[in-house]
């Protein structure tokens, strides 16, 4: 087959799509020379749909984690139903929107006893799956010191608030390398 004819059909072949297709000519020309340059990006254009397609799987899957970290912490922050939906004293209304998957951003509500309602709320300096670890730590952590302290009510006391940020300020701080402080 002529050189240009044999180019021709080869160029079409892989036009089609076939990029195993290698296009051999032996002229010593520039022919031949065209015929190597479309091998060779023929070759790096299968390699770089390869790489694309890895790319593409990779962040598929990243976001499909992102997704369920984004339920799990979503489903760790406190309903008002139904413990407050039916309490006289006060109504309770929450709402959040992570500016990305997960983020910082908590809110807590709970009862430290039958008249005391504690309310937190809070952005973790940074967004995403550091921010939404610290959060849920300082949300856990948080709560814990504040219901312990809350024992005071039962001696007709009031619990001390600085003390109680103080204590989870500690625990947080604690192998702590962030150097991360709750105020």
């Amino acid at each position: 087959m002529k050189p240009i004819l044999a180019l021709t059909d080869g160029v079409k072949e892989i036009a089609k799509g076939n990029l195993d297709k290698s296009i051999e000519i032996k002229t010593d020309d520039e022919i031949e020379l065209l015929a190597n340059s479309i091998n060779n990006m023929t070759s790096d254009l299968k390699n770089y749909m390869e790489n694309l397609s890895k790319v593409t799987a990779e962040k598929e899957r990243i976001s499909t984690e992102l997704n369920v970290a984004r339920n799990i912490q979503l489903g760790c922050l406190p309903s008002v139903e139904p413990d407050f939906s039916n309490r006289k004293k006060f109504d309770l209304a929450v709402s959040i929107k992570p500016a990305k998957e997960v983020s910082g951003d908590f809110y807590d509500f709970y009862m430290l006893d039958e008249n005391h309602l504690a309310v937190t709320g809070a952005d973790v300096s940074g967004k995403g799956v550091g921010a939404a670890l610290f959060m849920m730590t300082s949300k856990t952590v948080l709560k814990n010191c504040a219901i312990f302290a809350s024992s005071a009510y039962s001696r007709g006391q009031e619990p001390d608030l600085s003390l109680i940020m103080e204590q989870a300020n500690h625990q947080l701080s604690e192998n702590n390398e962030e150097f991360i402080i709750v105020r």
